[in-house]
């Protein structure tokens, strides 16, 4: 009886892993981004592609312009699920919490501005490999299309990187678990 209990718990313990660990758990191979001159690294879906502003503004005819972006990565049957990477130097130390704070309330008034259709889901204060920032959802429009967007700010190192994660509003959940936390669990900055 023991001995089947103990199997049990295992045949459990191996769904819940691989129910949670995205591309993984449908076989998709996967793939590494390394970037040496901002000392990052993540894996992404191996179905998903990399590229450039220049290549991803061809691809979406105009749509989506994103300069200065170090990578971009999007889903090869949909590039409206993406997501993209800037990064910059920043000031080293540690930020206060109440700055992390102050910075969401400047993208509060910021994004209302900014994005045709915004409603702000929740931002919060959050760490992610060893950086301290600021997680930011919200629901925007593109030429019609009914989007949503986690934006993370996250400084580490003096580096400050800026992630922007979107899909459709529809399929946001579903792309953020098979894809983008599988993305921000695998990263390391340096």
């Amino acid at each position: 009886m023991k001995k089947l209990r103990m199997v049990c718990y295992c045949a459990v313990i191996f769904l819940i892993a691989s129910s949670t660990s995205g591309w993984g758990s449908q076989g998709e191979a996967s793939e590494t981004y390394s970037n040496s001159q901002w000392d990052f690294s993540f894996t992404y879906p191996g179905s998903w592609d990399l590229y450039s502003n220049k290549t991803f503004t061809e691809k979406t005819h105009g749509l989506w312009n994103v300069p200065n972006a170090v990578v971009i990565v999007a889903n090869s049957n949909n590039p409206e699920e993406n997501f993209f990477v800037k990064a910059d130097p920043a000031p080293s130390g540690i930020v206060p919490e109440s700055e992390l704070q102050g910075m969401i309330e400047f993208l509060d008034q910021e994004y209302q501005q900014r994005y045709q259709g915004f409603r702000k889901i929740h931002a919060n204060i959050v760490e992610i490999a060893g950086g301290k920032g600021v997680e930011y959802l919200m629901d925007t429009e593109r030429e019609g299309t009914k989007l949503r967007q986690k934006v993370l700010l996250l400084i580490k190192n003096s580096k400050s990187f800026i992630w922007t994660f979107t899909a459709h509003r529809d399929r946001y959940d579903q792309v953020d678990k098979e894809c983008f936390e599988g993305v921000l669990n695998s990263l390391t900055i340096k």
